[in-house]
């Protein structure tokens, strides 16, 4: 939630793994990929933020999936760079506690759609987030939530994002 100094650099790399051998079907209901079916994928987050001025920051993410299929029959690998989220955070206030208001974009880089496994679905999303965050007094933690609303341009829909974290 906090906006960086002017000229300030901050960069943060991640990585999440998911795996799945279930789909939702028409119905809503869960059941298991046929032929013992199974995906895992790797997503690795690189994010990057420069301050400004002391209460904007100018924000760069860019996305890479490393995504894997296998079932009886067949496996299949796809790799490669999904999308890039420019956006920019500007800092409401600091009293009673940090607040500030983002924008963000997530454009799709290229990638096929109709690959098995598929990287993503070239969704174009805009986001309006506000973010908050509280230090802890005397102790090295904070506590962070954040929600907005994320403009979809295709399915499956616009989304109401939130975050809740604790930190120590």
């Amino acid at each position: 939630a906090w906006t960086l100094e002017k000229n300030q650099i901050y960069a943060e790399i991640y990585t999440k793994y998911y795996w799945d051998n279930t789909q939702f079907t028409n119905g809503r209901e869960k059941e298991r990929w046929g032929f013992d079916g199974k995906y895992k994928e790797i997503m690795t987050q690189l994010k990057l933020e420069y301050g400004l001025t002391d209460t904007e920051t100018v924000l760069l993410y860019t996305t890479a999936k490393d995504a894997h299929w296998r079932d009886d029959f067949n496996s299949s690998t796809k790799k490669g760079f999904t999308q890039i989220e420019p956006g920019v955070k500007h800092l409401l206030f600091t009293d009673p506690f940090i607040g500030t208001l983002q924008l963000k974009a997530k454009l799709p880089l290229h990638y096929s759609e109709e690959a098995t496994p598929a990287l993503g679905k070239h969704q174009i999303d805009s986001e309006i987030k506000i973010l908050t965050a509280q230090p802890w007094p005397k102790l090295p933690g904070y506590t962070k939530f954040e929600t907005g609303f994320r403009f979809r341009a295709e399915e499956p829909s616009n989304e109401i994002p939130y975050f809740f974290e604790f930190c120590y």
